[in-house]
């Protein structure tokens, strides 16, 4: 499916709307509930999603800002915290555990 921007809509916003996690979600749930063997996304299936459409200036103001707030997402965003390198130390007692933080 291609999917293009118009007069009325700067060319990254459907890009940005279409791969918001609540949008995925959606699809998520259709392509649960549909059958066949290739799930697809169709314009029938983005045809109903709710977009509000701000003037030109305030989507192209907001494409402008748009890869700070990605960065600033990705920094923010929870890292995985893998024990394996630790845990012989901390059944050696090398290390010990004190509430929420590892003391080295």
């Amino acid at each position: 499916m291609i999917i293009r921007g118009s007069k009325e809509i700067h060319p990254r916003l459907p890009y940005r709307i279409l791969t918001a996690k609540e949008t995925l979600d959606e699809f998520h749930v259709q392509e649960e509930s549909g059958s066949g063997t290739f799930p697809q996304i169709t314009f029938d299936t983005i045809s109903h999603l709710p977009i509000v459409l701000p003037p030109l200036e305030i989507q192209e103001a907001f494409q402008r800002a748009g890869p700070k707030m990605d960065a600033n997402i990705k920094i923010n965003k929870p890292q995985p915290l893998t024990l394996g390198p630790l845990l012989p130390k901390l059944l050696s007692a090398e290390l010990s555990t004190h509430e929420n933080y590892v003391q080295i």
